[in-house]
C-alpha cells in the first residue's frame, strides 16, 4: 500500500477515534440502556451510540470496508478486502461508573495483515497511534518502552476477566505476575495497559482472556 493511502486511512482512524471520545465524554455516567452480555459483562447504550458515530465516519470515506465491532451482534460483522476492528468503549465498567479512565480503539487489516491502530483516551486528550512501516506515537511523540530490566523495577499492569474460571486463573496469577516487581495493578482498559508498555510507563501488561478487539 502506498503511503499516501496510508496516511489517509489513519487519518480518517484518528478523527473517528477522536469524534467518538467526544461523544463518549458528553455522555460519560449516562448509559442510556444496560445490556447483559454475561456474567460482569454488559454493554450501554451510550456505548453503541459512540460506536454508531465510529462506523458512520469509518464507512463515509471507506465504504466498501468491513467492521468488526464489540457491541454488534456476530451475524452483523461485514467482510472486505479491509476490515475496520472497532472498541468503542474500552474499559465499560470504568466508563459506567463515572472513572475516566476509558479508551476508543480502532484497527484496521487486510486478511490477517494488521495496517494500523489507534487508541484514544479522551479524559487525557492522548491519542496512541501506529501505522505499519512508520513507528508508534503519543500525539506527536515517538513511543519508547521502559529501559528498566530488574524484577524489583518492574510496574506490571493486569485486568480482571469477566469469566468466572478466567476470573479465577486470573487471581490464582497474582503470586507469580508479582514475585519480585515492584507494584502489580489493574487499570480498567486493557488497551490503555498494552499502549502503557509501549510508552514505558509500564513494564509488562497481561490479561487471561482478550478478545481481538481489546489489541
Amino acid at each position: 500500500m502506498d503511503d499516501q493511502r496510508s496516511a489517509k486511512l489513519m487519518n480518517t482512524a484518528m478523527n473517528a477515534a477522536r469524534e467518538g471520545g467526544k461523544l463518549a465524554l458528553s455522555l460519560l455516567g449516562q448509559p442510556g440502556y444496560i445490556r447483559q452480555k454475561g456474567p460482569k459483562d454488559f454493554a450501554t447504550g451510550s456505548a453503541v451510540e459512540v460506536q454508531n458515530l465510529i462506523r458512520e465516519i469509518l464507512l463515509r470515506d471507506f465504504p466498501q470496508h468491513g467492521i468488526l465491532a464489540e457491541e454488534d451482534p456476530p451475524d452483523q460483522v461485514t467482510e472486505g478486502e479491509f476490515q475496520w476492528i472497532i472498541d468503542p468503549i474500552d474499559g465499560t465498567t470504568n466508563y459506567h461508573r463515572r472513572v475516566p479512565f476509558f479508551a476508543i480503539s480502532i484497527a484496521l487489516r487486510r486478511g490477517q495483515e494488521y495496517l494500523l491502530g489507534v487508541v484514544y483516551d479522551p479524559s487525557r486528550d492522548d491519542l496512541f497511534h501506529a501505522r505499519r512501516g512508520h513507528g508508534a506515537f503519543l500525539n506527536d511523540s515517538l513511543l519508547q518502552v521502559s529501559t528498566k530490566v530488574e524484577a524489583y523495577e518492574s510496574f506490571i499492569g493486569t485486568d480482571w476477566p469477566s469469566a468466572p474460571l478466567d476470573r479465577e486463573n486470573s487471581i490464582r496469577s497474582i503470586p507469580v505476575a508479582m514475585g519480585d516487581a515492584l507494584s502489580l495493578r489493574t487499570f480498567g482498559s486493557p488497551a490503555l495497559g498494552i499502549c502503557y508498555v509501549a510508552a514505558g510507563y509500564l513494564e509488562a501488561y497481561y490479561h487471561l482472556a482478550l478478545k481481538l478487539w481489546d489489541v
